[in-house]
């Protein structure tokens, strides 16, 4: 996935216009090197070599001159082959390439990653166009869901990992080069002088955001606001596979991916305690393949943490998550009266204001709230919360774990390689080159 000639689009007709005109023009060179830099955080050629899986469309009985042993699942799937893609040459390119993880999907996500940590305004719908990116590469019949999975993993671990150096400076170089590019143009177009009010005028996040009315077994509903989107990214997480009951899945919030909101401006009076309490009361808890031994990279819902209402309780802890706003915000309960009833409470949206309120009120209309009975079990003494995938119903596994019927894109074949795969490889994770910045890669 290129950002200029795809990734813009999630920023909405108006703002991505200007984003795409500025890449392709040569006005953000910052940028541009920023999201370079974080292409190369990751790579897939190592996994790829030790397991040398077969893609869907390729015949098992031949697979590079061997007769695999495929038990009692089928020797070939009916895949079809899409004429474009045939027109281009690129199932035979691939055809002795391994499977598993997807590379297209780990460079679409360490592009996507990154561009959300400089612009996270648009986060949620960021990171739900980039996995849109690798479920075509399921459309195109070219990789398992399990492939993708993987990607998903690899690449916001290199982003979220190089971002931990303390050499790489570029990214608030980045931020602020994107962010008064933008906020430029929508001023010349009288949309406001600043990136949130140009964001409220233009709908780019509510009214006239991005949008793909897509559908498919794993997601049943269109994106067309920040909950569907949180929806859409949340089914695409586990892809169907149902949860092994048998493991009770622990909030597993890797230190490193704290850094991929350090830039939420709601988020920005926030200790890394806090940032960590977000992302655990966000994410997957149910144990899906690969989870077990990702050390939480598959557990983290980046749509719904960049798209939460965060509520506080008076001492700072988090008390509460609303996934899939249209703008993170930040609400901090001061009071509690003999009644129980809130006081009142602080709202930072991160547009540089506070609204102080009175009342109880912590409406969450259509979207899915979390609330910690003890919040600080969330960051500090990994317990389990409800699963994110509650989001509004849609497109997302049910109760047991399961979705109707994605053996249609060979999840059956994948489930094989589901123990193998478990990023155990010479006992490193998922087998993944992941390049830091500080080596010089």
């Amino acid at each position: 996935m290129s950002s200029e000639a795809t990734l813009h689009d999630a920023l909405g007709p108006i703002l991505g216009a200007y984003y795409e005109n500025g890449i392709n023009g040569g006005k953000l060179p910052l940028t541009k090197a920023f999201l370079s830099a974080m292409n190369a955080t990751a790579s897939t050629g190592t996994a790829k070599n030790y397991y040398s899986y077969p893609r869907p469309y390729i015949d098992r009985p031949n697979y590079l001159g061997e007769s695999l042993n495929m038990g009692e699942l089928k020797s070939t799937l009916n895949i079809q082959q899409v004429q474009a893609y045939v027109d281009q040459g690129q199932y035979v390119g691939l055809a002795a390439s391994g499977s598993f993880p997807s590379g297209h999907t780990t460079f679409a996500f360490t592009q996507g990653a990154g561009l959300a940590t400089i612009l996270p305004e648009f986060g949620t719908q960021i990171m739900t166009r980039v996995s849109e990116a690798g479920n075509n590469r399921i459309v195109l019949g070219v990789h398992y869901p399990l492939d993708i999975m993987g990607g998903h993993i690899a690449g916001q671990y290199g982003v979220a990992t190089a971002l931990s150096d303390p050499t790489v400076a570029s990214q608030a170089a980045a931020r602020t080069e994107l962010v008064n590019y933008l906020t430029d143009e929508c001023a010349a177009n009288n949309y406001g002088s600043t990136l949130s009010a140009c964001i409220g005028k233009t709908g780019a996040t509510s009214t006239n955001e991005y949008s793909n009315s897509f559908t498919d077994d794993v997601v049943s509903a269109p994106v067309n606001s920040p909950s569907s989107a949180v929806a859409a990214y949340t089914a695409r997480m586990s892809y169907g596979f149902q949860s092994d009951a048998s493991q009770k899945a622990s909030v597993q919030v890797p230190s490193a991916a704290i850094n991929l909101l350090r830039n939420v401006p709601a988020y920005k009076g926030l200790n890394d305690t806090q940032l960590k309490q977000i992302l655990a009361m966000t994410e997957n808890t149910r144990v899906y393949p690969l989870e077990s031994s990702a050390q939480g990279w598959g557990q983290i819902n980046l749509a719904a943490a960049y798209s939460a209402k965060v509520t506080l309780s008076a001492d700072g802890t988090v008390q509460s998550v609303a996934a899939g706003q249209s703008a993170a915000s930040v609400v901090r309960q001061q009071t509690n009266d003999s009644d129980g009833n809130q006081g009142g409470s602080g709202t930072n949206d991160g547009s540089g204001t506070s609204n102080a309120k009175g009342g109880t009120s912590n409406s969450t209309s259509g979207t899915s709230s979390k609330t910690a009975s003890n919040a600080k079990k969330s960051a500090t003494t990994a317990k389990k919360p409800q699963p994110i995938a509650s989001v509004s119903g849609q497109g997302v596994v049910d109760a047991s774990g399961k979705n109707a019927s994605l053996a249609k894109t060979g999840s059956n074949v994948g489930l094989v390689v589901s123990i193998a795969a478990m990023l155990a490889v010479a006992g490193s994770a998922v087998s993944l080159t992941v390049m830091r910045m500080k080596r010089g890669h």
